[in-house]
């Protein structure tokens, strides 16, 4: 990437020297002992897979990885992070 700069009068054509990143995500394979099926269910242990599904970055020196879970959909124990019940009760308080 080439950057101008105007110094005084005199315009200078400056090569910004590009660096590379590796960045290796994988998913994790689990047992979770929070998961319920309804809100009045009792916690039940559960294999569950919690895998990133989106990579942003605003600029090159910060990346954010958003994780979640494959049960996430069926689960409504409103106290874990990627349940559906977490979800509904962030909807409810707006």
């Amino acid at each position: 990437m080439d950057a101008t700069l105007k110094t005084g009068d005199f315009y200078e054509k400056i090569a910004l020297e590009r660096s590379t990143m590796e960045i290796n995500i994988q998913a994790t394979v689990g047992i979770c002992a929070e998961f319920k099926s309804a809100l009045d269910a009792e916690k039940a242990e559960v294999s569950v897979v919690i895998a990133p599904i989106k990579v942003t970055s605003e600029n090159e020196s910060k990346i954010r990885v958003i994780s979640g879970c494959n049960l996430w959909q069926s689960c409504q124990n409103v106290q874990c992070w990627y349940s559906l019940g977490s979800r509904e009760r962030k909807k409810a308080r707006r």
